[in-house]
């Protein structure tokens, strides 16, 4: 006889008129905190971890030191670092002591291939890196270069820019330029993919539960289509060829081991979600402080126009990207300092593989270690008035230790460079061609997007070139 699901009905109205409930009681500013006082400390400061993950770390510190355990953040039992040399160490050491931290659900969403594998890792990195550094950067530039120009120039026709969703969509295009050269990247292919890596990054912070009616679900149905994609593309390559220097090339061209079609799928899913979240993360961000601080605005916008001119006299064609970053130190003053405030990675994570002493503490095989990036980069101690931003304090190198937003060791990010150079030519075309304001409620109510998010602006061309 089938089991009848009617009884199931009650529950579920109970729990939407809860829910309902509680969304409207905590927009109120004061309620909420009271409410938050009054939980459990394992729920308690698991929200307030939650909703500012520095400051909430930042006043632990103060109170316990650098190291310490915490066994109240989702009832896990975890050590978080705040000391520049013990994180320093911890990355220096992630193949011998250490490995990436990441949950099983977590890397089930991202990608589940054996990138990270000791023996496997340097030779991976070493062919990735040929694409995003030295001169397989300079093939990219021209390619990003003028995809940045583009980018910006469609946004001159809308109302309000929605930096966050254009952001990941240039990101997205200049990241699959390294990953999976495709020259069709307006296609309708391209777009499902991006959409695709869009619920893939709003799941990474969803309850994990693989249930119909749980975005943890949604998500992972997103994964499967995405690799869906790239098996057909690493079929049509094994079967037609295709010479382009790319990731998924590299992965395919591996001669030192065997490289089985399913680790080259995940590890081409997880290369192709990194390629567009750090930029697409950064460039909002960039555009809000230059927006918000003038002077910085006009000092980047005096060295972008300087550039802009010299490209003019001596033909962009001879121009290499090299060259280029050269002649724009402040910039990159400018995009240090947000990386320093809006940290891309804000924890490291990190798994102890056996007993490792270090100094009068010893981080116990089998716990996680959370490297806490942000805590330093926000530390009086290392940055004097950390909140202030203050592009100039990059003008001298930062004490050992104390900024490395793209990792250290062997786990470092290989796309940094890449990353710093799509979001530099994008604010390059972007301040050398334009004004922009923070978009009113009514230019934001009329542009048709899934949802502006991020930092809205309104595009004005400058008239004073």
């Amino acid at each position: 006889m089938a089991l009848g699901i009617s009884w199931l009905w009650p529950w579920l109205v109970a729990t939407l008129v809860i829910l309902a409930t509680i969304h409207i009681v905590l927009q109120s500013q004061k309620i909420k905190e009271k409410i938050i006082a009054s939980l459990p400390v394992v729920v308690g400061d698991t929200i307030l971890f939650l909703r500012e993950p520095s400051d909430f770390l930042l006043r632990t510190f103060a109170r316990r030191g650098d190291y310490f355990t915490i066994t109240t953040l989702t009832g896990a039992k975890m050590t978080v670092v705040n000391s520049p040399e013990a994180i320093k160490f911890i990355l220096l050491n992630s193949h011998k002591s250490f490995s990436d931290g990441y949950t099983k659900e977590f890397k089930r969403l991202i990608g589940e291939g054996k990138f990270q594998d000791p023996d496997r890792h340097s030779v991976y990195k070493k062919g990735i890196l040929g694409i995003v550094t030295g001169e397989g950067l300079q093939r990219l530039f021209p390619l990003i270069n003028s995809l940045a120009q583009k980018t910006v120039e469609s946004w001159e026709n809308q109302l309000a820019v929605n930096t966050s969703d254009e952001a990941h969509k240039f990101a997205f295009k200049g990241g699959m330029l390294a990953a999976w050269r495709n020259e069709e990247m307006d296609s309708m292919d391209m777009e499902e993919i991006r959409n695709n890596l869009i619920i893939l990054r709003e799941a990474v912070t969803a309850i994990p539960i693989n249930f119909p009616g749980f975005y943890y679900h949604k998500a992972l149905k997103a994964k499967r289509a995405l690799e869906s994609r790239i098996q057909k593309e690493l079929f049509k390559r094994r079967k037609f060829g295709h010479e382009t220097n790319d990731f998924l090339n590299v992965f395919m061209s591996v001669k030192e081991f065997e490289v089985s079609d399913r680790d080259i799928i995940c590890m081409m899913s997880a290369m192709v979600f990194a390629s567009a979240s750090s930029t697409s993360g950064l460039i909002p961000w960039v555009i809000k402080y230059l927006h918000d601080f003038p002077e910085v605005l006009q000092h980047v916008q005096d060295e972008q126009d300087s550039i802009k001119q010299r490209m003019a006299e001596e033909k962009s064609t001879s121009f290499s990207w090299f060259k280029m970053k050269s002649n724009m130190p402040y910039t990159q003053q400018v995009i240090n300092e947000v990386l320093r405030i809006e940290p891309l990675s804000p924890l490291i994570p990190r798994k102890v593989k056996e007993n490792v002493e270090y100094k009068d503490f010893v981080f116990r095989k089998g716990s996680t270690v959370w490297a806490a990036m942000s805590s330093v980069q926000l530390s009086p101690d290392h940055f004097p008035n950390p909140r202030k931003f203050d592009p100039s304090r990059f003008e001298v190198t930062p004490k050992p230790g104390t900024f490395m937003v793209f990792g250290t060791g062997p786990h470092m990010c290989p796309g940094a460079e890449l990353t710093k150079m799509q979001t530099l030519l994008l604010i390059h075309h972007l301040v050398t061609n334009y004004r922009w304001k923070r978009c009113g409620p009514e230019e934001i109510v009329s542009t048709p997007v899934r949802r502006v998010t991020g930092f809205p602006i309104c595009l004005a061309k400058r008239h004073d070139q």
